[in-house]
């Protein structure tokens, strides 16, 4: 064979090499971004969920320091209650839960602060959607008159809340002892704070199955 025929083969042989060499490495650079992006992830998340805990931290003492402003309006609570669901992702068919906006659409209008009712729904909302245990979960919102108050309640077909962690409900930091889910334990103290403010009230009803919450709301509120 000639010098040059040699060589030709030779080259080839090398170019065969590093293409081979050169593949190897491919699934090393995949991983290593994968990871990456894992990585990234899991610090953006951390990030606002810290965000969020400082969010709340901030807005629960605003709340106990009696410095929030209200702002007063007057409105329908069955629209309040559709704003919460569209904002919490409800009314998506996809869901876990399914949620029925039962809200009588006779019911007087309240003067109240709407941005904080519906910061308060969502929050029910929201826990329902963690934490109900119903294999097929589902969440009413019902509403009554009462004097001079309407009670809007969210019931869930879950187990409900154990009697010897329902005094703490809705204390700084009070999470369930059993569940692995959710955040600092502040959205139901948050809850609380917002409806004396605006002179009403957030209650756990107990009853032998189901959970319920009822928020009752003033028709009139008074500045305090």
């Amino acid at each position: 064979m000639s010098p040059a025929k040699l060589n030709k083969r030779k080259i080839r042989h090398i170019r065969v090499r590093k293409k081979i060499s050169g593949t190897s490495e491919y699934p090393r650079l995949s991983v290593f971004r994968s990871n990456k992006f894992i990585y990234a992830q899991i610090i953006n998340d951390e990030a606002n969920r810290l965000t969020r805990l400082l969010d709340d931290l901030l807005d629960l003492s605003v709340l106990e320091n009696g410095k929030v402003n209200l702002n007063l309006t007057d409105g329908y609570l069955h629209e309040a209650v559709d704003r919460a669901i569209a904002r919490s992702g409800l009314d998506n068919r996809n869901s876990r839960v399914k949620v029925s906006n039962k809200v009588s659409k006779k019911l007087p209008k309240v003067s109240s602060d709407f941005d904080r009712l519906v910061q308060v729904f969502i929050n029910l909302l929201s826990n329902a959607q963690k934490y109900c245990d119903a294999d097929v979960p589902k969440l009413e919102i019902k509403s009554n008159l009462e004097g001079n108050y309407i009670n809007v309640d969210f019931i869930d077909n879950g187990s409900g809340i154990p009697f010897d962690q329902q005094e703490l409900l809705f204390e700084k930091f009070s999470r369930l002892t059993s569940s692995k889910k959710g955040g600092a334990g502040l959205g139901l103290a948050i809850c609380r704070e917002v409806m004396q403010r605006i002179n009403g009230k957030i209650s756990y009803i107990p009853t032998k199955r189901d959970a319920i919450f009822r928020v009752s709301i003033p028709r009139k509120t008074k500045l305090l």
